[in-house]
């Protein structure tokens, strides 16, 4: 809705950059009720889907990115145990920003903002790869990478969820 929200923006006139921040700062004041029902309206269909089945979405791709990057046995039990831990956690990593929000007692204005972006994502990714290049440099890149695609799978089904929308295009 938010994407939504911006792109009425630009239509009236605003440039995109403008149009964007303005939504980004006032998250709190789009009706997502309101806009569920634009979008039945237009034929969209939009399931009524529980904040839950979203944190068992990312947990189950973190355990199925485990599965398809390491498979069934990783080594010993303890490391694949490991292993499928990190990479569940990689997959909630966005979230992270959904804690803040929760503290300051504004959710809309912190969730799915710049931590749901590819950026962000991508720096997140290289910068767990620099901290491994520091301990264990042949881990490096394959951290970089588990990292990345944990991260950027989270964003991606954030963007195809019906929901408030990710801010896909940040820092821009």
């Amino acid at each position: 809705f938010a994407t939504d929200r911006a792109l009425e923006l630009v239509a009236g006139g605003m440039p995109f950059r403008e149009a964007y921040r303005h939504v980004r700062d006032h998250l709190d004041e789009l009706d997502q009720r309101r806009e569920l029902e634009r979008l039945r309206r237009l034929g969209v269909r939009t399931p009524s889907v529980p904040p839950e089945f979203g944190l068992i979405g990312h947990i189950a791709a973190g355990a199925a990115i485990h599965r398809l990057r390491f498979g069934q046995r990783s080594g010993s039990r303890f490391e694949t145990l490991g292993l499928l831990v990190a990479c569940v956690g990689l997959s909630l990593l966005p979230d992270l920003d959904a804690a803040v929000g929760i503290f300051a007692g504004n959710l809309g204005r912190y969730h799915n903002n710049f931590a749901g972006s590819p950026a962000f994502g991508t720096l997140v990714a290289l910068a767990a790869g620099a901290v491994m290049w520091m301990f264990r440099r042949q881990l490096a890149w394959p951290t970089t990478r588990l990292v990345f695609v944990c991260y950027q799978v989270h964003v991606l089904m954030d963007f195809l969820t019906i929901s408030r929308g990710t801010m896909l295009l940040w820092p821009f």
